[in-house]
């Protein structure tokens, strides 16, 4: 192969060909983007970097340049900045499949750059409320967890303990949710803490031991706020909406290895381990985020793990 690199231009990165003998072309479709943040820059890097059929990326600043018009890129997404394109060219039939499950795993990189990454602004508004809403009851449940827990509808009490969601849209295991919950209890305790984490560490990729080395050190913050922890199970995401099959593929290899560790996890540091059932399909309205049978589903196995102070053995 000749590799053949292309001069860099303002608004640009380099472009890089190969040239593989009667080669066979597979793009993803192209992905849009409002701005390039580092968080998408590093996530392109982190995956697109690693060896794999996927060889050439290009970001492309839509109002910067006289390619609006392209086809397959302005239409997209009208009114957005920037577009995001990669491409694997392979050289056999065979390699095909292992070049389209590369474009999925970086085209599921390349949505999902946001979501490890909170806001602030939320952050910091989100923990001033859930301060408030703790200062007005006593002995609570807290659930905390990501966007999955923040977008979901929890009873307001449980054999009479007030349950407070204190999910956190882009929450990880590395996200120091430990400091931002003991910062909003503000010296109270809770009656019990389950704990809804995993999604995004999964579409980070973020291995197995990062996850539970993160995970450990969460609920070990968290057992100095109460004598209950309890652990739920990752849900699995879906082949919907902009989520393709291979990215499916990709991300729930993840999630199947974090579900593997968590109940040893959680026993080993003294906390509870809820799994989820078998969620019904489909049980997203994105691929990632629950549609009400999903959350029909995620509610018992919360409701199970929060109720297990209520008839304690």
């Amino acid at each position: 192969m000749v590799d053949s690199v292309g001069p860099q231009t303002s608004g640009s990165i380099a472009e890089i060909t190969q040239e593989p003998v009667e080669p066979t072309a597979f793009a993803v479709e192209p992905l849009a983007f409002d701005e390039i943040t580092p968080e998408l820059i590093g996530a392109v890097l982190k995956q697109a970097g690693q060896p794999s059929l996927v060889f050439q990326v290009q970001f492309r600043h839509l109002r910067a340049s006289q390619e609006v018009g392209h086809v397959g890129v302005a239409s997209v997404d009208p009114g957005a900045k920037y577009v995001v394109n990669a491409l694997a060219i392979v050289p056999a039939p065979e390699l095909e499949q292992p070049a389209l499950a590369a474009l999925g795993a970086l085209a599921a990189f390349l949505w999902w750059p946001k979501p490890p990454t909170i806001d602030d602004s939320h952050r910091s508004v989100r923990q001033l409320i859930l301060h408030y809403t703790l200062t007005r009851v006593d002995d609570p449940i807290i659930i905390l967890g990501d966007s999955i827990v923040e977008a979901s509808s929890l009873p307001r009490s449980l054999c009479g303990h007030p349950v407070v969601n204190a999910g956190l849209s882009g929450a990880s295991t590395a996200s120091d949710l430990g400091r931002w919950l003991s910062g909003a209890l503000a010296g109270k305790r809770a009656a019990a803490i389950v704990v809804a984490l995993g999604t995004n560490d999964a579409l980070m990729g973020r291995s197995g031991q990062a996850f539970a080395a993160s995970y450990t050190a969460l609920v070990a913050e968290l057992a100095k706020m109460t004598p209950h922890v309890v652990v739920l199970g990752v849900p699995p995401i879906e082949a919907q909406g902009k989520v393709t099959a291979a990215a499916r593929d990709e991300v729930m290899v993840t999630v199947n290895s974090y579900n593997s560790l968590l109940p040893d996890l959680a026993g080993k540091n003294g906390a509870g381990f809820v799994g989820l059932p078998a969620m019904p399909e489909p049980h997203t309205i994105d691929g990632v985020h629950l549609n009400e049978a999903g959350y029909l589903a995620w509610d018992k196995a919360v409701l199970q793990g929060a109720g297990s102070i209520c008839n304690p053995r």
